[in-house]
C-alpha cells in the first residue's frame, strides 16, 4: 500500500480500492462510487467526481474532504497535510544575521595594476588589429 492510498483511506474510510482506483462516493467521504482517484499511472493522484464533475490534486481533494477554502486557508492545509506526515514545521521568523567585518586593514583608496598587452587577433586572417587603429581597444592582461 503506497502512501497515496494510505492518505485518500485515511481520508476517506468508506471507501475502497478497485484495481489502481479508489472509489468513494464523494468528496464528503459518503459509500457510493461516483469519486474517483487514480493510485497509479501518469494521472496518479488526479481525482474526479463523476456526481459532481468536481476534479483536482490530492491537496485539492484533500483541502475537500478537510473543509478547507483554497487559496485561502492555503496555509492551514499544509499544515494540517505536514502533522499527518509528521513534518515538523520551519521557523518563519527571519534569523538575524551579523554583517562581515572585512579584517584587510584600512582602506588605501589606491589601487596600482601591471598589465602587458595580450595579442588574441589571429595573424592568418589579414585582417588588421582594431588596436592598431587611431585608438587603442587592444586586450590588456595581468602581469
Amino acid at each position: 500500500m503506497g502512501v497515496l492510498e494510505i492518505a485518500v483511506s485515511h481520508l476517506y474510510p468508506n471507501g475502497k480500492r478497485q484495481g489502481a482506483q479508489f472509489i468513494v462516493g464523494n468528496v464528503q467521504g459518503d459509500t457510493g462510487h461516483s469519486l474517483v482517484v487514480e493510485l497509479e499511472g501518469s494521472k496518479r493522484g488526479v481525482w474526479l467526481d463523476f456526481a459532481t464533475g468536481e476534479s483536482g490534486d490530492v491537496l485539492a481533494l484533500w483541502a475537500c474532504a478537510r473543509g478547507y477554502a483554497l487559496p485561502r486557508d492555503s496555509g492551514d492545509l499544509l499544515d494540517d497535510v505536514g502533522h499527518w506526515f509528521v513534518v515538523p514545521r520551519i521557523a518563519t521568523t527571519p534569523i538575524k544575521q551579523t554583517p562581515t567585518v572585512d579584517d584587510l586593514g584600512p582602506s588605501s583608496a589606491k589601487w596600482f595594476y601591471r598589465v602587458q598587452r595580450v595579442n588574441c587577433w589571429p595573424a592568418s586572417t589579414g585582417m588588421t588589429h582594431p588596436a592598431e587603429s587611431s585608438t587603442d581597444h587592444g586586450m590588456y592582461a595581468p602581469v
